[in-house]
C-alpha cells in the first residue's frame, strides 16, 4: 500500500498561502494599502538573495541592479510611511472610510 505524497505536498502548501493571507491581512490593517501593496515588492529582493545564498546562483549586473532599485523604491515609501502625519486617526479609519 503506497500513499500519495503529492496530495500531503498539496495540503501542505495550501495551509501556508492561508496563513500567508492571514499575515498579509493583519498588515493591511496595520498600514496604508498603497504601502502595504509598495512594500510587497520586497519578494523580488529576498527571492535574488536567497537564490544567491542557497542555490549558487550567479545574479548578472542589471538583476543586483533592478535590486538596489526595487530596494531604494521601498525604503522610499517606508520612510514616507513613518514621516506622514496621520492626523491622529488610527489607520483602520482609511481601510472603513471614516
Amino acid at each position: 500500500m503506497t500513499t500519495n505524497c503529492f496530495c500531503c505536498q498539496d495540503h501542505c502548501c495550501i495551509l501556508y498561502h492561508k496563513f500567508l493571507a492571514s499575515l498579509f491581512d493583519a498588515g493591511l490593517a496595520l498600514t496604508y494599502p498603497s504601502s502595504f501593496q509598495m512594500l510587497r515588492g520586497a519578494v523580488i529582493i529576498f527571492t535574488g538573495l536567497l537564490s544567491v545564498a542557497f542555490l549558487g546562483k550567479k545574479l548578472k549586473v542589471y538583476e543586483w541592479l533592478g535590486m538596489f532599485v526595487v530596494l531604494a523604491g521601498l525604503i522610499m515609501v517606508g520612510v514616507t510611511d513613518l514621516l506622514e502625519d496621520k492626523g491622529g486617526k488610527p489607520l483602520n479609519n482609511i481601510l472603513t472610510g471614516k
